[in-house]
């Protein structure tokens, strides 16, 4: 081989070093991007978890203590088959008689008429299905009603209905508010209005009067239950959702069977 083909080879061979290294060097910053992307990626996940703990630690020190039976997520109080905690109505099932029980979301206001109306209509059936380990009930008892007549009687009955969940008779209470509301909107309740309605089912005792008095669970019905139904987009009550999903309006003690009946199979 001549001198001209040994420096032809010679370089061909630098050009395909040349590329080589170049390759390789693109090879190492596609990684150290990898790597650095995928870190970078790592540390926002980590930062939006611990926002995410931070705003639930603090939603729930917003919240403050919670009723017996009361969701810590939704923070209603749930009723019947697998209810949390045992439930805010002792009696009532808390082991599904079958696997597929629906959940029913009712959404009042203590001062509503139409909430009355509904509870009149619905109650016993309601009810008996509930005793019957048939659905699950989850009772969000809202105070919106307050901003429209000045008062805040819907937030101290919707803390008494806790009080009342402690002592595990949230339901009857709950049903002796709506069969007392009075005839005209917004007048409200008094303190021993609440207390009465209490001793009407046979909550008589210290603790359960210390318990309305004092407004305890003003938070919860306040930055817990009306906050999450604010979140949700409840804007009227009643308002009925059957596994997640508003039902259709006029409620009736039918359509209501039948819809429970049928997601319960």
């Amino acid at each position: 081989m001549g001198k001209q083909g040994k420096d032809a080879r010679a370089a061909a061979q630098a050009e395909l070093e040349a590329q080589r290294a170049a390759q390789r060097s693109a090879e190492r910053k596609r990684s150290s991007f990898f790597i650095g992307g995928t870190v970078a990626l790592l540390v926002v996940l980590i930062a939006l978890v611990a926002l995410a703990v931070v705003n639930q630690n603090k939603k729930q020190s917003d919240v403050g203590a919670l009723p017996r039976g009361a969701n810590p997520t939704t923070f209603g109080v749930e009723i019947g088959s697998g209810a949390v905690n045992g439930g805010g109505n002792w009696a009532t099932p808390v082991t599904a008689s079958n696997k597929k029980i629906p959940v029913v979301d009712l959404y009042e206001d203590f001062q509503c008429p139409a909430c009355k109306q509904f509870e009149d209509l619905t109650a016993t059936a309601f009810d008996k299905l509930i005793f019957q380990g048939k659905v699950k009930a989850i009772y969000h008892p809202l105070s919106f009603l307050d901003k429209n007549f000045n008062t805040d009687s819907s937030l101290r009955a919707a803390s008494a209905s806790g009080c009342a969940a402690d002592e595990g008779k949230f339901l009857a209470f709950h049903n002796e508010v709506y069969k007392n509301q009075p005839a005209r909107e917004g007048t409200g309740y008094t303190d021993q209005e609440l207390l009465q309605f209490g001793a009407n089912i046979g909550l008589t005792g210290s603790g359960f009067t210390k318990c309305v008095t004092s407004q305890k669970y003003t938070k919860w019905a306040t930055n817990g239950v009306q906050a999450e139904g604010d979140d949700r987009g409840i804007t009227s009550t009643p308002t009925v959702l059957l596994n997640g999903k508003e039902l259709k309006r006029p409620y009736t003690v039918a359509s209501l069977t039948a819809a429970i009946t049928a997601a319960g199979k």
